[in-house]
């Protein structure tokens, strides 16, 4: 038996290898379709050179290499001033053994993502950018990068996102007694315009730590606290030394209110004027140094209409076509202007389950939310008024304008929000963790220089 495992292990060693020179080999086919000649003729002569094994999967020095250029152009066309290079490459190469890790988990998961997804995707990228299709591959050929690159990448952060949503979304679960509390203690802060612009460095901590790694990271931020208090560029600390996924962004956080913040930092932003830095402060996560890099108000309180009304659903079947159901309720249209109670006859015979209780009568409802057709119907109603009978997928209305009016949405605090809100809260903080999970249960060799 032990010589059966001794060959099995032999074995499974020469496997390992043989993927990775397939992938060393595949790798220079790929940077040979992606890059100028310059560059590829550069590359390859680095394939015999591996920067990292994650698994039994590599990252040829080469991509490290290229991929350590794509954010030195990045960083220059930002007016961001550069690390020294050997510390941006060690920044990139820890991002492409975190995105090589969730990829091959992904792979366990099975998830896959088709070509239709990936090019509605492609196509909502050029359109959020003014762009079509020909001009999104203008501007990236501009920049150096290949369609056919672009497409793998766009597929691979789909994948990622639908990994880190089962691994990491699926299991966040907020209840109505979380909701009531942030109404109670924060419901006055959704109501503000005020956007924070915050910058960060993580100093991540294994998920149990011992005593000697708490140690070492609070010596590690009272270092990183006395360079900044020198002088150094915040920005450029964090490209250097965060272990946030947001490291290679200069651990910009974006602009976002308040309550988007987490917690533990919207309780330090509050009481921070622009430029402050504070920390070291304890998360799930490590230990985190913050900077308020901006301040500003937000967009002015935006106004939609909110409508209310009742309405009276017929469906047709075997026995009703469309024309005996439009007939119907032109009928009980007719007989409710002669002073029938539209509310009794919605509770009598209406089909909508929803509302034909409560005599068809809706919630308040924005009228940008509402089905494309029966908004159309609203626009047409005042007050009081009843519409003709109308065909939507779900069947024959109609509909009693109750009332419409502009509503300051920006301070609706409703449910959904507050718990879209918690639920962001949880998962960036619970990513960053299980990121590190993944990373202490993998087999990771980081080639020396």
């Amino acid at each position: 038996m032990k010589v059966i495992l001794e060959k099995h292990k032999r074995m499974q060693v020469v496997i390992n290898w043989v993927k990775i020179i397939v992938v060393i080999i595949s790798s220079s086919l790929a940077i040979l379709a992606v890059t100028s000649p310059h560059e590829a003729k550069a590359a390859v002569e680095k394939l015999d050179s591996i920067a990292a094994v994650v698994n039994d999967d590599v990252i040829a020095e080469s991509e490290l290499s290229i991929k350590t250029a794509a954010f030195e152009k990045k960083l220059q066309h930002e007016n961001t001033s550069l690390p020294p290079h050997s510390t941006l490459k060690k920044q990139v190469l820890n991002y492409l053994i975190n995105r090589k890790l969730q990829l091959q988990q992904a792979q366990q998961y099975g998830i896959f993502v088709s070509d239709q997804q990936l090019e509605q995707t492609i196509h909502k990228i050029a359109t959020q950018n003014h762009l079509s299709l020909s001009q999104l591959r203008e501007q990236l050929k501009q920049e150096g990068i290949s369609y056919a690159q672009f497409r793998t990448t766009t597929r691979e952060d789909l994948v990622i996102a639908e990994l880190q949503n089962r691994a990491v979304g699926q299991g966040i679960k907020i209840s109505d007694q979380e909701i009531a509390h942030f109404k109670r203690n924060y419901g006055e802060q959704l109501k503000s315009n005020t956007q924070y612009r915050l910058e960060d460095i993580l100093i991540a901590l294994p998920e149990t730590p011992s005593p000697a790694d708490v140690a070492k990271a609070k010596k590690t931020a009272a270092t990183l606290l006395t360079q900044l208090k020198g002088g150094q560029n915040f920005k450029d600390l964090a490209i250097a030394e965060s272990n946030s996924e947001k490291a290679l962004e200069g651990g910009d956080l974006g602009w976002r209110t308040l309550t988007a913040l987490p917690q533990i930092f919207a309780k330090e932003v509050a009481s921070m004027a622009k430029g402050d830095v504070r920390g070291p402060i304890r998360a799930p996560n490590g230990l985190h140094i913050i900077k308020l890099a901006d301040v500003k108000d937000n967009e002015p309180q935006k106004f939609e209409t909110e409508v209310q009304f009742q309405l009276l659903l017929l469906k047709t079947d075997a026995v009703h076509d469309d024309k005996a159901v439009e007939q119907r309720l032109k009928n009980i249209r007719a007989e409710i202007l002669k002073g029938k109670d539209f509310g009794k006859v919605a509770s009598e015979i209406s089909q909508d389950s929803l509302t034909a209780g409560r005599g068809g009568k809706t919630d308040k409802l924005l009228l940008s939310k509402l089905p494309g057709v029966i908004a159309e119907q609203i626009n047409k109603l005042k007050p009081a008024q009843i519409s003709q009978p109308f065909k939507t997928p779900a069947g024959w209305y109609l509909i009693k304008l109750l009332n419409k009016q502009r509503a300051n949405v920006s301070e609706q605090a409703t449910n959904d929000q507050i718990k879209q809100l918690l639920y962001r809260r949880k998962f960036d903080e619970q990513l960053t963790v299980w990121i590190q999970r993944l990373r202490s249960s993998a087999y990771i060799h980081v080639m020396s220089d």
